[in-house]
């Protein structure tokens, strides 16, 4: 069973190899269908093309394993209809799992090939990583393991397995009804590595799955981590910063009071040496009210004139536009204590946000959970952009390193100098 065929590079290896195998090819895609039908037949191949939505496929059972391979579709969650999006939160509700809206199209194939799969069959798949790494990949680990996962191969880097996606790659293998240890292995330079190996439950008790080069975490006590202090945010996604990030000529249109300094490149934060303390260097976000009756009538004319254009350019159509409302209102977070950038390929820079800055998406904003001392911040940031290491966040394609919100609450505090003794 070949997941997604394409123009059936998998199904078409497939038939070569076993001859004797009945070989099925699935692919959505009618032109992409036709096209492994051709190769298949002037390959002199027996391979069947199903032009169908995998999700939807049903398959008759059989006296002998189905092996499903492939590379399912790397689709993020934005572009998954409403009614398949439902399917995998009702089967994974079914198994008794969380399933996550968040998840991309690529774990819907492993959730139907176990519906699909019977004790003694095997997989195969070659997909993107970030499922070992992100809160919403949560459901999708406990799925791996349930449905008999035992290998794993994490690519490094630099392989770039997908050449159209900014993403790192592992191979995952299963055996349903298994309950071996699941072996981890490195690709690196086209040579498969071991690791090591791991129990299921050992993996599950884990945040997050060791990515390329990382060992099993040890089970002994972590320390204070940033997460015991702070409170990590996301910076505010405003849909479409060329349009909310003020231009000279936007900020004639725009009253004063709507106009926010913002952290809106991550230079900000690493050119400011830990702190970021004079507004007026920053680039300042439009953050309109909802009710715009409150202006002026001089002041309605101009946001008018604004906001057609904004929507000329697209910020009314954009994913984050139609799921607010109004859909001009970017609606900033209070400024944070501290920000950090969370994305580059270095480990992440930290500045206290003296100036009072707000801050968009490019960057994570820290809150502290307790009254906290100008001072002590400053030891914190200090001690954090000295150690911080960028083995803690997720590697992505090309040595992109990334912290997400849950990345950056376990870094550990550590040392004397972030708390002196009284």
């Amino acid at each position: 069973m070949d997941a997604g065929a394409g123009t059936g590079r998998y199904a078409l290896a497939a038939a070569r190899r076993w001859p004797r195998a009945k070989v099925i090819a699935v692919e959505k895609d009618a032109a992409l269908a036709e096209a492994t039908r051709i190769n298949a037949q002037m390959a002199g191949l027996k391979v069947q093309v199903i032009c169908d939505d995998y999700i939807a496929l049903n398959l008759p059972r059989i006296a002998g394993v189905t092996a499903f391979v492939g590379n399912p579709p790397y689709v993020r969650h934005h572009d998954i209809r409403p009614e398949d999006k439902a399917w995998y939160s009702a089967q994974m509700r079914q198994l008794g799992l969380p399933g996550s809206q968040l998840a991309g199209l690529h774990l819907y194939f492993f959730l139907k090939s176990h519906l699909l799969s019977r004790p003694g069959d095997i997989g195969c798949f070659v997909t993107a990583a970030e499922w070992m790494e992100t809160n919403y990949g949560e459901s999708m680990r406990a799925l791996f393991c349930r449905m008999g996962g035992d290998r794993l191969v994490r690519a490094h880097p630099a392989e770039r397995i997908f050449d159209d996606a900014l993403t790192t790659s592992v191979i995952t293998g299963w055996s349903e009804g298994s309950d071996d240890h699941v072996a981890v292995s490195d690709l690196m330079l086209r040579a498969v590595q071991p690791q090591f190996q791991a129990k299921r439950q050992q993996l599950l008790s884990l945040t997050k799955w060791p990515g390329h080069g990382l060992p099993m975490p040890s089970p002994s006590e972590l320390g204070p981590m940033l997460g015991d202090f702070f409170q990590v945010s996301r910076g505010q996604v405003t849909g479409l910063n060329e349009a909310w990030i003020a231009t000279p000529d936007t900020e004639r249109l725009i009253p004063e009071r709507y106009l926010f300094p913002c952290v809106t490149d991550a230079m900000d934060i690493i050119d400011a040496n830990g702190l970021i303390h004079d507004s007026s260097r920053l680039r300042r976000v439009i953050d309109l009210p909802a009710d715009l009756h409150e202006l002026s009538a001089a002041e309605r004319r101009r946001v008018d004139t604004f906001l057609e254009a904004a929507s000329l350019v697209g910020a009314a159509d954009s994913y984050t536009a139609q799921h607010r409302k109004p859909w001009w209102r970017v609606r900033l977070k209070p400024p944070p204590a501290i920000v950090m950038s969370y994305m580059g390929r270095r480990p992440p820079c930290f500045a206290r946000n003296a100036c009072g800055a707000r801050l968009i998406n490019i960057a994570h904003g820290l809150t502290p959970l307790q009254p906290m001392s100008a001072a002590t911040q400053d030891r914190i940031v200090a001690w954090l952009n000295r150690n911080v290491a960028a083995t803690g966040g997720r590697t992505y394609g090309g040595g992109m390193v990334k912290f997400e919100p849950g990345d950056a609450m376990v870094i550990p505090l550590l040392g004397d100098e972030i708390f002196p003794a009284a």
